[in-house]
C-alpha cells in the first residue's frame, strides 16, 4: 500500500522527506514478507523432493550436470580451431 502512495506524492524538493518515509516504511513491509515467501518456495522444493522418486531424482541432476559438461567440451574443440590471437 506504501508503494502505491508513494507515486501521489508530489515531486517537489519540500517531499523529499516524505518520500523517503514512504521508502522505509515499503522497506520494512516487504522485509517481513520476504522471508515467508522463501520458506514457502523451501517447503515446495521439500515436498516435491519426497513426493517422487529418487531414481527420478538423480536421473534430473545428472541431466542438469551433462549439459553444462557438453557445452564446455564444445568450448574446447572450438578453441582448438579458433585459437585466440592479438
Amino acid at each position: 500500500m506504501t508503494s502505491i502512495a508513494f507515486f501521489f506524492i508530489p515531486m517537489d524538493p519540500k517531499y523529499i522527506w516524505l518520500m523517503i518515509a514512504m521508502v522505509i516504511l515499503t522497506s520494512i513491509g516487504i522485509g517481513f514478507y520476504s522471508p515467508l515467501l522463501w520458506s514457502m518456495y523451501a517447503d515446495v522444493a521439500d515436498y516435491a523432493t519426497e513426493k517422487n522418486e529418487p531414481a527420478v531424482q538423480r536421473m534430473i541432476w545428472m541431466l542438469f550436470s551433462l549439459f553444462p559438461a557438453a557445452i564446455a567440451l564444445q568450448i574446447v574443440v572450438l578453441m582448438r580451431f579458433y585459437p585466440i590471437k592479438k
